[in-house]
């Protein structure tokens, strides 16, 4: 990978991690816990999170709001997560 190239393009509230792991996201805001190995790649600055829509780093706070999840009892009285 030719990072000299990929490190001048990073957007908005990014900078560029010769390191990078996995993404905060709206969904994920805990993603540094992955396993995967450190990449180059842009990175949200502190406080931000990926837009899970477009990729845009966005501050935390303003990410869409997560309904629950709920507990549905099936017929067969299996207790499942939606």
């Amino acid at each position: 990978m030719c990072t000299g190239a990929a490190k001048n393009k990073c957007g908005p509230n990014e900078y560029w991690n010769p390191n990078a792991t996995c993404d905060d996201t709206c969904a994920h805001p805990d993603a540094h816990l992955c396993l995967i190995i450190g990449h180059p790649a842009c990175t949200c600055i502190k406080g931000y999170v990926k837009d899970v829509e477009g990729g845009k780093c966005i501050p935390l706070k303003d990410c869409p709001k997560r309904c629950p999840l709920t507990t549905v009892k099936p017929s067969n009285n299996e207790s499942i997560s939606e």
